[in-house]
């Protein structure tokens, strides 16, 4: 028995449970290594985007040797474009999405999907409804046809729906617990319009008011060919378009987005918070409106960044839709102290209008540029999404080298003689007035110390 004195263990540190004995081997052969060692090259990922004779377009990312296969189809129809009836409409069938139809129960669909190792998930938003698949390659065609199945079919009846509304009600009590969440939705009505499609809220007033007929009236309005995208990453471009053909059953047609203009105003609540949560917001418009205004965004968010250290809580966001787009700031902080930061926001905003911002315009078009870039990178539905849904092509989402500092200027300059949009959230008392923010865009004011 070999022994290992108290100090010696003391020494090496271990405890005589825990020792462990290893063994070197000595190689006694020349193992002969292949003479050549260079990797093979990688073949480049391959993005198609085509229209399919239905009006579906469909958009795939062939990436070699991809086992994983993701999938979103894609309805062009969210809660914008409801009616008053179906409001939360768009919502309901997002969450009851995988709840069974007339063919299969909830039960018997998901667990099929779970044999093939697929998972699903939908969401909706105020432009459209996502239904998102993922899968081996092996199961895709299964897959998609259940997965497909599912969409296309009608819940079973007016049960499914009342069983599924305490899921729904999720979303809603997480709105109306998240300041944040709240204030997004009060500076859409401000910017829009109480009762316009991106104004109006995505929610219903009252979910158990939502009929099971008015929710069919409204699948069966929107879920049309025209109005459908498909994209898939880790798939060729025939594979798709032979899932598409094969299982995705819609009946033909198209219908128009509607019209929302931005008209901007004020949203007030008073809410016992014990802080303001405040919002001001401008349009951006003209050519690359979207990409315009993340720029400003991203420039304004750095600038007032460097204002942090003395106190201000200010902080800059961009809002894009397919058809509008705008640029904000965001405060929470005593109602007191909220006209500081609106001011020092504008003052920044002024100082970019006037072209005082043009190498951090370049630093955000290269971070933005790479971000998107990214985004085409492992699972890119996402992006894809986003070229479905605009028109562009995918080489145009990421490039962002069409925006120079002279448009970010004159976009910036736009904005500030822009009836702006206001939505205010908590302790009202001693928070600025409408008119009071409206004045600080049009002229130069000095930025109280905090």
């Amino acid at each position: 028995m070999m022994r290992i004195s108290s100090a010696a263990r003391r020494f090496a540190k271990i405890q005589p449970c825990q020792m462990k004995f290893m063994a070197t081997l000595v190689a006694t052969e020349e193992f002969p290594i292949p003479a050549s060692l260079t990797p093979k090259a990688v073949k480049a990922d391959v993005i198609t985007a085509s229209t399919l004779a239905n009006g579906v377009k469909i958009i795939s990312k062939d990436t070699a040797n991809s086992a994983l296969v993701s999938i979103k189809v894609v309805v062009s129809g969210g809660s914008g474009y409801e009616s008053v009836s179906e409001k939360g409409s768009a919502h309901m069938l997002s969450v009851a999405a995988f709840s069974g139809h007339t063919k299969k129960s909830g039960l018997r669909l998901m667990r099929d999907l779970e044999n093939m190792g697929a998972s699903v998930s939908s969401s909706a938003d105020r432009e459209k409804i996502t239904f998102s698949l993922s899968v081996m390659k092996e199961n895709v065609t299964e897959a998609f046809h259940t997965f497909a199945e599912a969409i296309c079919s009608p819940p079973t009846g007016a049960h499914v729906i009342k069983e599924r509304i305490p899921a729904a009600q999720i979303a809603y009590d997480e709105k109306a617990s998240s300041p944040q969440l709240m204030l997004s939705e009060m500076l859409h009505e401000s910017m829009y319009g109480e009762t316009s499609p991106l104004g109006a809220s995505l929610f219903a007033s009252k979910l158990e008011k939502l009929s099971y007929s008015d929710m069919i009236g409204y699948k069966s309005k929107i879920f049309k060919s025209g109005n459908t995208s498909v994209v898939a990453s880790g798939l060729s471009h025939t594979s798709l378009q032979a899932l598409v053909e094969g299982s995705l059953s819609l009946s033909s047609g198209v219908v128009d987005a509607p019209e929302c203009p931005y008209v901007g105003g004020e949203t007030k609540i008073r809410a016992d918070l014990g802080t303001t949560h405040a919002a001001l917001a401008f349009p951006v418009s003209g050519a690359d409106a979207d990409k315009v205004s993340a720029v400003i965004a991203c420039v304004l968010k750095a600038r007032l960044a460097a204002a942090s250290a003395n106190g201000y809580t200010a902080s800059a966001f961009s809002s894009s839709y397919t058809s509008t787009s705008a640029t904000g700031v965001y405060v929470c902080d005593h109602p007191t102290r909220i006209g500081a930061n609106l001011q020092l926001a504008a003052n920044e905003l002024r100082a970019i209008a006037k072209g005082d911002a043009a190498a951090q315009v370049e630093l955000a078009k290269s971070q933005l540029g790479l971000v998107a870039a990214m985004g085409l990178e492992g699972d890119a539905t996402d992006a894809l999404v986003t070229a479905a849904l605009s028109g562009k092509t995918v080489a145009a989402i990421v490039d962002y080298s069409s925006v120079d500092a002279k448009q970010v200027a004159s976009a910036a300059a736009a904005m500030l003689s822009a009836t702006p949009s206001y939505a205010l959230l908590g302790v009202t008392a001693g928070a600025p007035t409408y008119a009071t923010v409206s004045s600080l865009a049009k002229a130069p004011g000095v930025v109280p110390a905090l």
